[in-house]
């Protein structure tokens, strides 16, 4: 902490610091990790787009508004992650290949959307590891 800001704080001892809230669009990207210990999953939660507000009952109005798009944005990756294994299965049934994963490797799942209130922009992203450890 600056000297100012001490000396500011000790001027102003009731003061409150100015806190953002930020409602905020994440991605959640789920992938399998590999076969070792009979299969693993990890995932990426990513900050897609936010909005910075004032008041937590801004930020909230937000969410409740954005919960919707989250909601579409689910469905549409889940038909797209449904189309695209569709495909490949498809294409391996018309060339007789019974293993699909021999071709186009093994399939991620599906990504996901969520929206959530925070005080620090970016506070929920986290990865996991892609390799086994």
């Amino acid at each position: 902490m600056s000297d100012i800001q001490k000396a500011f704080e000790q001027a102003l001892p009731d003061a409150k610091p100015v806190q953002d809230w930020y409602c905020t669009l994440y991605l959640t990207e789920r992938w399998y990790g590999g076969a070792e210990e009979g299969g693993w999953w990890g995932s990426t939660v990513t900050a897609v787009a936010h909005v910075s507000y004032k008041t937590e009952a801004e930020a909230e109005a937000a969410l409740a508004a954005v919960k919707q798009l989250a909601i579409a944005k689910t469905k549409e990756a889940k038909k797209i992650h449904g189309d695209v294994c569709l495909q490949q299965l498809d294409y391996c049934e018309q060339r007789g290949i019974d293993d699909a994963n021999s071709v186009f490797g093994e399939v991620d799942g599906e990504d996901s959307y969520s929206v959530r209130i925070e005080n620090e922009l970016g506070e929920s992203e986290y990865s996991t590891s892609r390799y086994y450890e």
